[in-house]
Order: structure tokens, then sequence, then C-alpha cells
């Protein structure tokens, strides 16, 4: 498998629109858990 690398801020803008993603399917969590190795910062991101 060829890993593919992305900038913090790719990340940040990759993560806000998976929120925006989620809002606009209808879907309405009530958490967000995000598992601390890689999904710390996309769960931060998405919490705000």
């Amino acid at each position: 498998m060829k890993k593919i690398i992305i900038s913090a801020q790719d990340l940040l803008y990759d993560s806000i629109d998976l929120g925006i993603q989620v809002l606009e399917s209808g879907f309405k969590p009530t958490m967000i858990i995000a598992i601390w190795r890689g999904g710390t910062p996309v769960g931060m991101a998405l919490q705000e």
C-alpha cells in the first residue's frame, strides 16, 4: 500500500469538509469519539 502524505493544513480542511458532509447528510451525532492514534486531529477539528 502506498502512503499518502498530507500537510496539517490539508488535514484540517479535509476534516472540516467531512464535518460539513455529515451535517448536510442530516445525521446529527450526539457525540464524537476520536481514536487517539491519528484520529485526534480530525476529532478536534470536527468538534469545533
